[in-house]
């Protein structure tokens, strides 16, 4: 019976042994390049083709974006959009694929609308197990994707503003489709002006009439820096969502000039001296509420200079337009403080009024040897700099008002001196000391 056991053994392992493989073949996208805007590659493959302003790709075949904003002025008359990264109807994107059955490559479009032309170069027959490319002109991918465009664009329907989405590529090797598609997004923008500033131009309007983009936006000073706060824009959908169901948007782009009168207030330069290749900093948003950029600040300004800011909106097709009506003046300014490595404080100089001050030292010492050391202390830090600008500014030109801060610092500025002076350990335990009191009271008076 054993020896019976062993010989059906071994027939069933030649068996699985010589069995031909029949698993199934599969077709796989391993990347995107080319002329595209933007590409996200977080859920399969969505590639942005922004397309507004003019076509800078001098007609030819390129397989990169290029930009059409250096030059372009938004004013009030003739206001216009651009693109840093333009895809024209020349341009071309690259799938690259691998394919473990081979056979004819093809690309479909997903709406039935067929087949998409490809360039030479493109892998028209792949071996199996052999990898490949196919090379499409956005001019042929946009029609055969979206209908109604007009002379093969990528974004024009009749010269109005247009969102293409819903629709993508899929690649066949005649055997298998890829399971992952490349879904296809445009954004167009008329930029015909109209009679009112809006979604069609580069000019936003103000905060009561404005339409999806950032309207308003404030700035305070630092040493050198510049902080962002208060960014908004009147649809509450902003920035992920748009009234008009377009792409949402994922940065601020400040551009800023030096007034040339010395005017404090900007009144010595028009929103006309603005172009889209005047010097800029980008910092993206994030949904709310309420709205945040993703780094508090900007740098390398310099002391003393009087800047005047304007803001415009890149949606996530790159475009770059709705820029504001109103500058922002700033000037950066020397304050010498506590938390930060180049020494930058805004409560303490403001409440003391001097950066020499010995309460302000104080403070500085603590800042190095505790707060700067600990994960905890620089999360402090970059909390008081999104909100000690603001706080700073209030109290600064009021004596009261700095009175009143000097009052509420005099017991943490008697905590930090004695904590200076005493031993590393016995720092620590009074520090814990003191955050079990705190919690202790806390939890007392929720009881109660």
């Amino acid at each position: 019976m054993r020896i019976a056991s062993l010989i059906l053994s071994v027939f069933i392992f030649l068996g699985l042994l010589f069995t031909p493989n029949f698993s199934h073949a599969t077709l796989t996208i391993t990347s995107v390049a080319g002329a595209y805007s933007a590409l996200d590659t977080s859920s399969g493959f969505t590639v942005y083709a922004g397309v507004s302003g003019t076509d800078c790709t001098g007609g030819a075949a390129i397989d990169t974006s290029c930009n059409n904003c250096p030059g372009i002025a938004p004013t009030t008359a003739a206001p216009a959009v651009c693109n840093g990264n333009y895809v024209g109807i020349t341009s071309r994107l690259w799938i690259n694929f691998t394919s473990t059955h081979g056979g004819p490559m093809a690309a479909q479009s997903s709406n039935g609308g067929g087949t998409l032309i490809l360039e030479a170069g493109s892998t028209t027959t792949v071996a199996p197990g052999a990898t490949g490319v196919l090379i499409i002109k956005w001019g042929n991918i946009c029609p055969a994707l979206y209908s109604g465009l007009d002379n093969g664009s990528c974004g024009s329907n009749g010269g109005t503003n247009n969102t293409l989405q819903g629709q993508s590529i899929k690649v066949t090797d005649g055997t298998d489709t890829a399971v992952t598609p490349i879904n296809i997004i445009t954004q167009f923008y008329d930029p015909t002006p109209a009679s009112t500033p809006g979604p069609a131009e580069g000019l936003e309007p103000a905060c009561a009439t404005a339409v999806d983009a950032a309207c308003d936006f404030s700035l305070f000073p630092g040493d050198e820096k510049i902080y962002i706060t208060g960014v908004s824009g009147v649809y509450a959908g902003y920035p992920t969502n748009r009234t008009n169901g377009g792409i949402g948007f994922q940065s601020l782009r400040l551009y800023y000039l030096v007034d040339p009168t010395g005017a404090k207030d900007c009144s010595g330069v028009q929103v006309s001296n603005v172009k889209y290749d005047t010097p800029f900093q980008d910092v993206g948003v994030t949904a709310g509420p309420p709205v945040a950029t993703t780094t508090s600040y900007i740098s390398n300004f310099t002391n003393g200079v009087n800047y005047c800011f304007l803001a415009a909106s890149i949606d996530k097709a790159m475009n770059v337009g709705f820029l504001t009506q109103t500058f922002k003046p700033v000037q950066p300014a020397e304050v010498i403080g506590i938390l930060t490595k180049d020494s930058n404080c805004f409560i303490a100089t403001a409440a003391y009024g001097s950066a020499l001050d010995p309460h302000v030292q104080t403070f500085r010492d603590f800042r190095g040897k505790y707060l700067m050391n600990t994960s905890w202390g620089r999360k402090f830090v970059h909390w008081y700099y999104q909100h000690a600008p603001y706080w700073a500014q209030g109290i600064e030109q009021d004596e009261q008002a700095r009175a009143q801060v000097r009052f509420f610092l005099w017991p943490l500025y008697m905590l930090t001196s004695l904590l200076l002076i005493m031993p590393p350990l016995k720092a620590f335990v009074l520090l814990m000391v003191l955050a079990a009191g705190s919690f202790g009271i806390v939890n007392r008076k929720r009881l109660f």
